[in-house]
């Protein structure tokens, strides 16, 4: 968290998938990469709860006697995921762009399927209704589904809807279904 790299709190952070890890090796870990070529800072902003209302990814690392200059100077892509979708990350093809993809993991870190914790850079990015099906390749139909639940979720029986960026329905042969949300972000 921003706070435990700023030294205001020793509260864990996260290292993209690898997991929880405590502030002090965070900061240790952060101090090392700093100025190394092809290192970018993303900044997730969360609710109280962890879940992730915005979003914003920088070249450069933060120093810690510069946070305020480094803030002022991200763009935060608010991820409206209460609202309906603008389509403004929408791309034409097949696959999302690198933004899109980018977004789509950090608004779910894993698998969407229930129960499923396999990490999101180790998922497919799948469309719900899909692509073939006239399914958009956007930010409202697009999801990390893990191979294995990607192809189940294609056979008969098996059903996913997407109320909203972040929050599916799955519903499996024996007919029940399952609300699947993001774990929420350590905080």
């Amino acid at each position: 968290p921003l706070s435990a790299w700023a030294g205001l709190t020793d509260n864990p952070g996260e290292v993209a998938g690898r997991g929880p890890v405590d502030a002090d090796a965070c900061r240790e870990l952060a101090g090392v990469l700093s100025g190394q070529p092809g290192v970018a800072y993303c900044l997730t902003v969360t609710t109280e709860a962890g879940q992730p209302v915005g979003h914003a990814c920088a070249g450069t690392p933060p120093a810690r006697d510069g946070l305020t200059a480094w803030l002022g100077g991200l763009t935060v892509r608010w991820l409206d995921v209460g609202g309906a979708c603008d389509h403004a990350l929408e791309t034409a093809s097949y696959r999302p762009g690198s933004r899109l993809a980018h977004l789509v993991r950090v608004l779910n870190p894993a698998c969407t399927a229930p129960g499923c914790r396999r990490p999101a850079h180790r998922s497919d990015l799948d469309h719900v209704l899909a692509y073939a099906k006239g399914g958009r390749t956007c930010w409202c139909n697009i999801h990390p589904g893990c191979r294995r639940h990607h192809q189940l979720k294609q056979q008969p029986g098996w059903n996913v809807e997407m109320f909203r960026p972040g929050v599916l329905s799955w519903t499996l042969p024996h007919g029940r279904a399952y609300t699947t949300i993001a774990e929420p972000y350590p905080v």
